[in-house]
């Protein structure tokens, strides 16, 4: 993730090739940039703030004729 954020201030400060971030001077605006920067530190910063729901664990239901014990289930061969 701190890769990615890298990359995006990155590109922040290449908005200009006569205007460094840390001139006094205003930056041009370029809105599409700004918009993309904002969406793609949102869609980063998202799964932080709502991490994916819990997955239950799954559960073992014993299923009849061949994958549990064969007296279980009253198998007749079981007892032979």
């Amino acid at each position: 993730m701190s890769l990615t954020i890298g990359q995006v201030l990155h590109t922040w400060s290449c908005r200009s090739e006569t205007h460094s971030i840390f001139d006094r001077e205003q930056l041009p605006r370029n809105p599409y940039v700004e918009g993309a920067i904002l969406g793609s530190l949102g869609l980063q910063i998202f799964p932080l703030v709502f991490p994916p729901p819990a997955q239950p664990a799954p559960t073992r239901h014993p299923r009849p004729g061949g994958l549990g014990r064969s007296d279980e289930y009253g198998d007749a061969s079981a007892g032979d």
